[in-house]
């Protein structure tokens, strides 16, 4: 994919899965998610073109049994990653403190 650089690549450590490139808007979260305990792990997904937009990062963010579904929009793509707790963290707090995190870091926070 044209525009992406290699600094925009994680692996290792809590980062799994098949895809290890991250959009821009996407490496905060996934940077702060990486130090946070309460994250066992974070496995990007697919990366999707999209119209310009000249809006702040959007994530939107699908509570799920297993974990929680991030969908990230930035200016030109769109990326989908997942965030799993940790078996002892509670589900409740662990939506509190991605969203908490998620809004000091300049993302515009959609919950569905």
């Amino acid at each position: 994919m044209t525009g992406l650089s290699r600094k925009q690549h994680r692996s290792g450590g809590k980062c799994g899965g098949s895809h290890t490139t991250l959009i821009d808007a996407a490496c905060r979260l996934v940077d702060f998610a990486r130090t946070e305990p309460s994250v066992k792990a974070i496995v990007p997904s697919y990366i999707a073109s999209a119209p310009s937009a000249n809006s702040q990062r959007k994530l939107m963010l699908s509570p799920k049994l297993s974990g929680l579904q991030c969908r990230i929009r930035g200016k030109r793509y769109v990326q989908e990653l997942w965030l799993y707790p940790a078996e002892e963290v509670d589900r409740h707090d662990f939506l509190q403190k991605i969203v908490g995190e998620a809004c000091r870091l300049g993302y515009d926070v959609i919950l569905r």
